[in-house]
């Protein structure tokens, strides 16, 4: 963004060479604060290029499945879904989308389609019962988050409530 000091001192200030050098001054000091704020736009809203600081505070403004303790890019990608998932909650690509961010294996099939109803399954265990407490847990958020109001999903297993935390 340019900022040109004309357009805002009057003309006679710019003829006096004293005036210019004054609106010369404000018009590199705008130019500098110009920069300064969209270096710091683009840190507020770009999630490719955010602090991992500012990906934590994304992800609880957007209430959505996290863990603070994943890697940066892993958290990018949570974030870039949260805002796409956010489009079309409640169909099994939202669900599969964050499951498969978490863990590959994980997938969805559709057991009804009006409701909609969900089993999720994984190829790395034969049952939900062998599956780590923690997966359980990340199964649990991302099926709260993504379902539609009237959709159910069947969970073949039984969550610890002190697991499920936000």
């Amino acid at each position: 963004m340019t900022y040109n000091v004309k357009d805002h001192l009057p003309a006679w200030l710019y003829k006096d060479v004293n005036g210019k050098a004054v609106a010369m001054a404000i018009q590199a000091g705008m130019r500098k604060l110009n920069e300064i704020v969209e270096t710091s736009k683009k840190l507020i809203t770009d999630v490719s290029t955010a602090p991992e600081w500012r990906l934590d505070e994304l992800a609880w403004e957007l209430d959505c499945p996290y863990d603070l303790a994943a890697n940066v890019e892993t958290k990018r990608k949570w974030i870039q879904l949260a805002y796409k998932t956010n489009r079309y909650l409640g169909t099994k690509a939202a669900m599969e989308e964050w499951l498969q961010a978490y863990d590959d294996t994980l997938y969805v099939e559709v057991v009804s389609s009006y409701p909609y109803a969900y089993t999720i399954k994984s190829t790395a265990y034969e049952s939900t019962e062998d599956w780590p407490e923690s997966l359980q847990a990340w199964v649990a958020k991302v099926a709260s988050y993504t379902a539609g109001a009237r959709d159910s999903l069947e969970l073949e297993y039984t969550v610890p409530a002190d697991t499920i935390g936000g």
